[in-house]
C-alpha cells in the first residue's frame, strides 16, 4: 500500500475543447487536424505561455491547462476566443474550429505532471455548459477577477453538473460579447503592452493565404528579449518610440499576375500583426504602412515621416507551385541594410516551409537589432545602466561561444545583478554563461574551477525559475546542467520545456541532440542538430550543432561525413577544444593517424589541462571509439 502523502495545491484550471469535433473530422480529417495544429501553434500555445500557464494534457480536440492565477487564466481564455474570431473570419461556417472554455479555481491533487480532483472536474463541466466561442467560469473565479478585469460576466445561476454533489455557481461571457470587446479593453498578458497595430482586414483566397501569410514572424527569440526589456520606456506616440519601432512596408507582388497580389498583401498584414505581439515594440499600423503601396520608398524618408527606427521590405513571387520570398531589414537612420535573405519552397510543403522561414527570420532579425542596439549602448559615455549591461551581455551571447565571450558575459552580468539583484533575465543569462564554461572549456579551466561554475550556474538558474517559470533561457542552463550530470531524462524535460516557451531558440535543439548522444541514439541526435542549423544557421550554436552532427556520424560509421562536419565546427571556433577532441577520434577511426596526431597536438596546445577523466564535455556514450 502506498503511504505517500497526497500533494495538493490551489490553482486555476482551464478546460477547452472543439465544438462538433467529430463532425469536422468526419468531413475532412486531414484538413481539420492541420487547421487545429495551426491554431495551437500560432495562437493558443503562445497565449498560454504568455499568461504563465502550464499545459497539463491534451486530447484530440481539447486541452487542460493549469494557472497559478485565475486572472491570468481568464485573460488567456479571452485572448484565445478573441483571436479565434479573427482566424475564423473568412472560413465557411461548417469548417470553422470553435472552442468552448471553462475555468474554475479550486483545490487540486498533484500526481507527477498530472492533476486531479473536483477543481479539475468542475472546470470540465463548466466547459460543457459554455456556448460555442464563449467562456464559463465558476463563482469563485468570478469573485477573484471581478475587480481586476474589465469584463462583465452574466450570472447564469446555480447549475447541477454531472458527478459533482453540490450545485455550481456559473458565470458566462457570450461569444458576441467577446467579439465586441474594444481593443483597449482586452485583458493583457502579464507585463505586456497593448499592440500598437490595427487588426488587418479579412482577405480573400484564405486557403493559400493561411499558409503563405504566416511565413514571416519577426522579433522573437533574442529580439523579443530586447523589446521586452525596454518596453517600459515606450510611450504612446510614434516620436517616443524611435529606438524600438518598425514599419512593415507593403510587400511587392513579382508574380506578373495581378490576381496574385493578395498573397503579398496578406503576407504584409500577417507580418504586421505578428510583430505587434512582441511586447514593448511599437509597430506602425497596416493602414498607415499601406499608404506606401506601389511607391518607391526611401527608407530614410520613411523613418523621418513615421518616426521609426527599422523598416522591413520584401517581395513575393509565385510561379506554379513554387514560391520565393525576399525580405530585407533596413536601419532608417542610416539607410543601411542590416539583413536580407531569400527563401524558396514548394507550395505543396508550405507548412514545413512556414515553420523554417518563421524561425530563421525571427532569429536573424532579432539578432541584428540586438547587436545594433548594443553597439549604441557601448558608444555612450555615461556609466552603463542595468539595461545596458544586459543588452551588451546578450549581444555577446549571440556571437561565437568562445571562452573570452563567456567570461565577458559573466563579468557584465555580475555587474548587472549588483545594480538589479532581481533581474530574472540577468540571472538566466549568467546561469547559462557559467554552465557553458564548464561544458565547453573544462579542459582549459581545469576541473575544480569548471565544477564550481557549474554548481553556481545551477543554483542561479533554480532561483530564476522560481521567480519566473516562463523564462525560456532558464531552461537552457538547467538542461545543460543535467546534461553535464548525465541525467538524460531531466535534461530532455528541460529542453522540451524551453521549446514550449520559445520554439525559435536553437540552443534547445542542440541540447536535445546532446541528450540523445548520451543515450546512444545518434540518428535522433543528428535530426535535432540539423533542426538547430535550420533554425539559426548564423547563430552562436552553429559550431556545437556541426560538432554533434560529426559525433553522430562517428557512431554511424560515416567517417568522411563525421570529419567534414567536425572540420566545419573547428573552423567556426578554432580555439575551442571539443571539436578537436572528436575530430582526432574521427581521423583515428578512419586510419589517418598523421592527421589524428596533429589534431591531438593542437588540442593539447589549446587545452593543456585536457584529460579524458575530465569528461568529454559534450558527452559521447562510452565506446571503443574513444
Amino acid at each position: 500500500m502506498d503511504n505517500q502523502p497526497v500533494e495538493r495545491r490551489l490553482a486555476a484550471i482551464m478546460a477547452a475543447d472543439v465544438v462538433s469535433y467529430s463532425r469536422l473530422m468526419g468531413a475532412d480529417e486531414v484538413g481539420t487536424l492541420r487547421t487545429l495544429k495551426a491554431h495551437r501553434r500560432d495562437l493558443i500555445d503562445p497565449a498560454i505561455a504568455g499568461h504563465r500557464g502550464r499545459i497539463v494534457k491534451t486530447t484530440g480536440d481539447g486541452l487542460l491547462v493549469e494557472f497559478a492565477s485565475v486572472v491570468d487564466a481568464v485573460a488567456c481564455a479571452v485572448a484565445v476566443q478573441r483571436g479565434m474570431v479573427s482566424r475564423n473570419a473568412e472560413v465557411l461556417d461548417d469548417k470553422r474550429v470553435i472552442f468552448r472554455i471553462g475555468i474554475n479555481v479550486g483545490d487540486i491533487i498533484i500526481d507527477g505532471d498530472d492533476i486531479f480532483g473536483d477543481g479539475v472536474n468542475i472546470a470540465a463541466r463548466l466547459e460543457s455548459l459554455c456556448e460555442p466561442g464563449g467562456l464559463c467560469i465558476s463563482r469563485g473565479a468570478n469573485e477573484q477577477i471581478r475587480d481586476k478585469l474589465a469584463l462583465s460576466f452574466a450570472d447564469l445561476g446555480e447549475q447541477t453538473v454531472k458527478n459533482i454533489a453540490r450545485a455550481v455557481g456559473v458565470f458566462g461571457l457570450a461569444a458576441k460579447d467577446i467579439a465586441a470587446l474594444p481593443e483597449e479593453e482586452l485583458p493583457q498578458a502579464p507585463e505586456t503592452a497593448k499592440p500598437a497595430v490595427a487588426i488587418a482586414p479579412p482577405l480573400r483566397h484564405r486557403a493559400v493565404l493561411f499558409t503563405a501569410a504566416a511565413i514571416v514572424i519577426l522579433i522573437v527569440g533574442s529580439g523579443a528579449w530586447f523589446v521586452r526589456q525596454h518596453g517600459s520606456t515606450l510611450g504612446g506616440n510614434v516620436a517616443s518610440t524611435g529606438r524600438h519601432s518598425i514599419v512593415v512596408l507593403p510587400f511587392t507582388n513579382l508574380s506578373g499576375d495581378p490576381e496574385q497580389a493578395y498573397l503579398a498583401d496578406g503576407l504584409t498584414a500577417k507580418i504586421t500583426t505578428d510583430l505587434s505581439r512582441a511586447a514593448g515594440l511599437f509597430v506602425i499600423a497596416a493602414t498607415t504602412a499601406n499608404t506606401f503601396k506601389d511607391k518607391q520608398a526611401n527608407v530614410q524618408q520613411v523613418g523621418k515621416d513615421l518616426g521609426v527606427r527599422y523598416a522591413l521590405q520584401g517581395n513575393v513571387q509565385r510561379s506554379g507551385e513554387k514560391l520565393r520570398i525576399n525580405a530585407q531589414l533596413a536601419d532608417t537612420s542610416s539607410g543601411g541594410q542590416l539583413w536580407a535573405e531569400t527563401f524558396d519552397g514548394d507550395r505543396s510543403d508550405l507548412f514545413a516551409l512556414q515553420d523554417r522561414i518563421t524561425s530563421r527570420i525571427a532569429n536573424s532579425i532579432g539578432r541584428e537589432i540586438v547587436v545594433a542596439a548594443a553597439r549604441e549602448s557601448e558608444s555612450r559615455k555615461t556609466d552603463p545602466q542595468a539595461s545596458d549591461l544586459l543588452l551588451r551581455a546578450l549581444a555577446l551571447r549571440i556571437k561565437a561561444g568562445t571562452l573570452e565571450n563567456l567570461q565577458q558575459q559573466e563579468k557584465l552580468l555580475r555587474e548587472l545583478l549588483v545594480l538589479d539583484p532581481n533581474s530574472i533575465d540577468g540571472m538566466a543569462q549568467l546561469a547559462t554563461a557559467l554552465v557553458r564554461q564548464r561544458l565547453q572549456f573544462i579542459n582549459v579551466l581545469g576541473p575544480q574551477v569548471a565544477e564550481e561554475k557549474l554548481k553556481e550556474g545551477y543554483n542561479i538558474a533554480l532561483k530564476a525559475k522560481e521567480l519566473d517559470p516562463a523564462n525560456a533561457l532558464t531552461y537552457d542552463a538547467l538542461g545543460f546542467y543535467f546534461f553535464a550530470q548525465r541525467e538524460r531524462s531531466q535534461a530532455i524535460a528541460a529542453f522540451e520545456k524551453g521549446i514550449a516557451l520559445n520554439r525559435n531558440m536553437s540552443t534547445f535543439y542542440v541540447g536535445l541532440a546532446s541528450a540523445y548522444l548520451i543515450s546512444g541514439e545518434p540518428k535522433k541526435a543528428i535530426g535535432y542538430a540539423e533542426q538547430s542549423l535550420s533554425l539559426d544557421p548564423r547563430g552562436s550554436q552553429i559550431s556545437t550543432s556541426m560538432m554533434f552532427l560529426g559525433v553522430g556520424h562517428i557512431y554511424l560509421g560515416h567517417d568522411d561525413l563525421a570529419i567534414e562536419w567536425l572540420e566545419k565546427a573547428r573552423a567556426e571556433t578554432p580555439n575551442r577544444p571539443n571539436p578537436l577532441q572528436h575530430l582526432a577520434v574521427a581521423y583515428a577511426k578512419k586510419g589517418d593517424l598523421v592527421k589524428a596526431k596533429a589534431t591531438a597536438a593542437e588540442l593539447l596546445r589549446i587545452a593543456p589541462n585536457f584529460r579524458l577523466s575530465n569528461g568529454t564535455n559534450y558527452p559521447v556514450p562510452s565506446s571503443p571509439v574513444l
